[in-house]
């Protein structure tokens, strides 16, 4: 038997009683939602570092990772060892990796943890001036000044 279909459009919203939908939502986001001074996107070595040195600032921030937990896996600076060079033939390269073993210590006090092992690195081959990195007449320039 074939159904009547009414194409008078006040028919088609089925009446409803009670609160109208959607009504709750914002009450819900308020619920749902936090508030912080700085969002940081990404839990690898950035984000992580970014995040400790604005809390010891005083800063509320949010960290999101996408990974299952922070220096995930995926994460570019994942792994057991880095590099890290004192020679830059920018100064102020050569300053902000003296700062940054600085910020190493801090951290290595506060977790009570030794993070840092330091061993010793030689490069060798053939002087092809300057680099991205600097070149050994440029960082002996540097660190002489």
């Amino acid at each position: 038997e074939p159904q009547y279909v009414d194409v008078n459009l006040e028919n088609v919203v089925p009446h409803r009683d009670g609160t109208p939908v959607g009504e709750d939502f914002s009450r819900w986001i308020e619920d749902h939602s936090s508030s912080t001074e700085t969002l940081i996107i990404g839990g690898g070595l950035a984000g992580t570092a970014t995040a400790f040195s604005l809390s010891q600032k005083g800063i509320k921030s949010t960290l999101v990772e996408q990974g299952s937990s922070l220096a995930p896996p995926t994460a570019s600076s994942n792994g057991d060892s880095r590099m890290y060079r004192k020679m830059y033939s920018s100064e102020f390269f050569s300053k902000m990796q003296a700062k940054a073993l600085d910020r190493w210590e801090d951290v290595e006090k506060k977790s009570g943890t030794k993070l840092l092992q330091e061993n010793g690195l030689l490069f060798y081959g053939e002087d092809t001036g300057e680099t991205v990195e600097g070149s050994v007449a440029g960082a002996k320039d540097v660190m002489e000044s």
